[in-house]
């Protein structure tokens, strides 16, 4: 699986598709045609878009032609209304958004400062400082 340099919304928003979808980024990502885990990757793809991520980006992250992505977004409404297991599905991630979010991302924006402190102090070592 290609690296990915994911910013802390789009980590938090995988961070909550994988708990509420109950797969992981690299099985979203995967060409499993399952259908809940076809739903999980839809569903994070509308997420990212709805918080101004690009199609592009979106394909990176799901591992999907932008296209796919573009279909994703364009059968949103319908799926809502006519599909209950997606509507579900995006309702609580929708509300873990809502109400878990900003813990989420507070959660990795400490974590990246623990990784950058930890650099600085590797840096120093090494430069005797």
């Amino acid at each position: 699986m290609k690296n990915l340099s994911l910013n802390s919304t789009e980590q938090s928003i995988i961070n909550i598709i994988e708990i509420v979808g109950d797969y992981k980024l690299k099985t979203i990502r995967s060409k499993n045609k399952e259908e809940k885990i076809q739903l999980s990757r839809a569903i994070l793809g509308v997420v990212l878009y709805e918080n101004k991520t690009t199609i592009k980006r979106i394909g990176s992250i799901i591992n999907r032609h932008h296209a796919t992505v573009l279909h994703y977004i364009g059968n949103h409404k319908d799926n809502l209304k006519y599909y209950p297991e997606y509507n579900v599905l995006y309702d609580e991630v929708k509300e873990e958004y809502r109400t878990g979010y900003k813990r989420a991302k507070v959660d990795i924006m400490e974590k990246q400062i623990k990784e950058l402190q930890d650099s600085i102090k590797t840096l120093k070592v090494n430069l005797n400082y």
